[in-house]
């Protein structure tokens, strides 16, 4: 059961420019074809093959997408692409890009373009467009004009190796070499002219973790000093590891990215039989970000199991995770089909056609949550305070100083339904219901205390299942090292502990491993080992660091 409470919660804000609220994807090819004059050798009935998709189609169903209550659109690229299919991938998704800086004539002119930005601002509603800096599409004209604009190192075999990741081809795509000037600055030309051709109010940037992070920071710098300090640049930093995504976007001053941490925490929690305490020490994680920075939530996306799928067709769990979704921290992503329950495993079956059609629970499920966020400011910009979590059950406060929401995973605190009146006429899953205000004080005092609390002292002990060398400890903090067992705390001889500063209401992993001579680390447990800090935490806590029990 998912239960989220809203509690005395004010009128509405107007979001401020950064404040995206909701974002709805489309993947142009795929989402409505209204022009078959530009249709060229498309064929809906071959997965790899164009389906006719265009700026008239999108322009056509925007009443579907404000509908439903999202102000920003986010378009896959637009740019001119590659069209044929490479193996068994097609090229309609756009991101094989043959010229940057002209629009893609398969999905319409100029005019097109400029019906839709116009259409949008008449909406008051926002446009991102899709960029990619780190490749072009195979055999383009790029790679035989300027050849030395490229690195040429093969494919990247060690996805591991930061060096590799940005000098050497994704899946053989020519990788363009961004510390040549002349690169750089055809890039950030053609993400100017763009700026100056459809008014967009961001860019998202793919594959950020192939390119180098000082070239991102100068593009970011590049798009703000032409576009204004409220252009939005949405980073896909794909990793869930959150220190990881957190340490990219302090590093290329990206001002919104990816939670990919986030998505698999949830799909594995609420769509599988997961443990409830990974969410929790994703959010806890969120301390490890810079100040202004903005998540950006998802359940799929184009590169993903589509969430119907991957919720193994239980329209139940489907209706929950997008409702937890909905109340949680960040600027929630939805792309398109999520509403019409389109299905699909593999990118190719996850990429089809948009189907309208009436509405159905997983539709309702995402107008009702947005229309909350819209009346609600704590749901848009609260913040998060963990009030309880264990494996079965996490509850959470998203609060402002004069309102609060209160999100129950699992079995609801006794006493909360008679408190609170229901906001769902459906409700058998997922309960949301609002409280009096009579009840806020209780609520934000300890969530405001948490914030200004200083760190606290955790000291990890290993036990002796752990054998006689020392140990180092490894976990999803950075000061726990991010995952990194190079970065790990230690090293801890047998009897002794060592303490480490950590925040109050938080929920930390962490996994003991030993450093072998030859450089090689060896993981002492497969078993993530969880440890709750209260928010009330007044001393230095101890805990024991051990194997699993199968592996005593």
């Amino acid at each position: 059961m998912l239960a989220v409470l809203i509690i005395g919660l004010g009128m509405a804000a107007e979001p401020t420019p950064k404040d995206h609220d909701a974002v709805y994807m489309v993947l142009v090819d795929r989402f409505a074809n209204a022009d078959a004059s530009n249709d060229d050798d498309a064929d809906s009935s071959d997965p790899r093959a164009f389906h006719g998709g265009d700026l008239a189609g999108i322009r056509q169903h925007l009443d579907h997408i404000q509908g439903l209550g999202f102000r920003t659109l986010w378009l896959s690229p637009i740019t001119r692409m590659r069209t044929k299919p490479i193996g068994e991938h097609g090229a309609f998704h756009g991101y094989w890009v043959a010229d940057g800086s002209t629009l893609e004539p398969r999905f319409g002119t100029p005019a097109d373009l400029d019906g839709l930005t116009a259409d949008l601002a008449a909406r008051d509603m926002r446009l991102v467009l899709d960029v990619v800096t780190n490749h072009v599409a195979p055999d383009s004209a790029l790679t035989r004009d300027h050849p030395d604009w490229f690195h040429q190192e093969g494919d990247i075999t060690d996805w591991s190796d930061p060096d590799e990741r940005v000098t050497h081809d994704v899946h053989g795509l020519p990788d363009l070499a961004q510390e040549n000037p002349a690169v750089r600055a055809h890039l950030i030309a053609e993400g100017q002219r763009w700026i100056e051709q459809a008014t967009p109010a961001g860019f998202r940037l793919d594959a950020v973790r192939h390119v180098p992070e000082d070239f991102v920071r100068a593009y970011i710098d590049a798009m703000q000093q032409r576009a204004g300090p409220d252009f939005v640049l949405m980073g896909e930093v794909f990793d869930g590891n959150p220190v990881a995504v957190a340490d990219a976007a302090r590093a290329t001053g990206l001002t919104h990215t990816f939670d990919f941490p986030l998505h698999y925490a949830l799909i594995e929690a609420i769509c599988g039989d997961g443990d409830l305490r990974k969410p929790a020490s994703v959010l806890s994680a969120d301390r490890d970000y810079p100040a202004d920075h903005t998540h950006l939530t998802f359940v799929d996306n184009h590169d993903t199991a589509r969430i119907r799928t991957a919720c193994g067709d239980d329209e139940d769990r489907v209706v929950d995770i997008l409702r937890l979704l909905l109340a949680l921290r960040g600027t929630p992503v939805i792309t398109y089909g999520t509403e019409a329950e389109l299905t699909g495993k593999d990118e190719t079956a996850a990429r089809r056609d948009m189907v309208f059609g009436p509405d159905n629970r997983t539709h309702n499920a995402i107008g009702q949550g947005l229309a909350l966020r819209a009346t609600h400011p704590a749901l848009r910009n609260g913040r998060t305070h963990i009030l309880a979590a264990t494996e079965e059950h996490l509850s959470l406060l998203r609060w402002l100083a004069d309102g609060a929401v209160l999100i129950e995973i699992g079995k609801p605190t006794e006493g909360e339904s008679t408190v609170a009146e229901s906001l769902y006429a459906e409700n058998h899953r997922v309960w949301v219901g609002s409280v009096s205000t009579s009840a806020l004080p209780g609520l934000i005092g300890p969530a405001q205390a948490a914030v200004t609390a200083p760190p606290v002292s955790l000291t990890l002990a290993p036990d002796a299942t752990l054998g006689d060398q020392p140990i180092w400890v490894v976990g999803s903090r950075q000061s726990l090292g991010g995952w990194s067992p190079a970065h790990a705390v230690g090293p801890i001889a047998p009897g002794e502990t060592l303490t480490v500063q950590l925040d109050a209401a938080s929920m930390i992993v962490v996994k003991p491993i030993r450093r072998h001579p030859d450089g090689a680390v060896e993981w002492l447990s497969q078993t993530d080992r969880y440890i709750w800090i209260p928010a009330d935490a007044s001393g230095p806590l101890r805990v024991s660091v051990s194997r699993s029990e199968t592996e005593k």
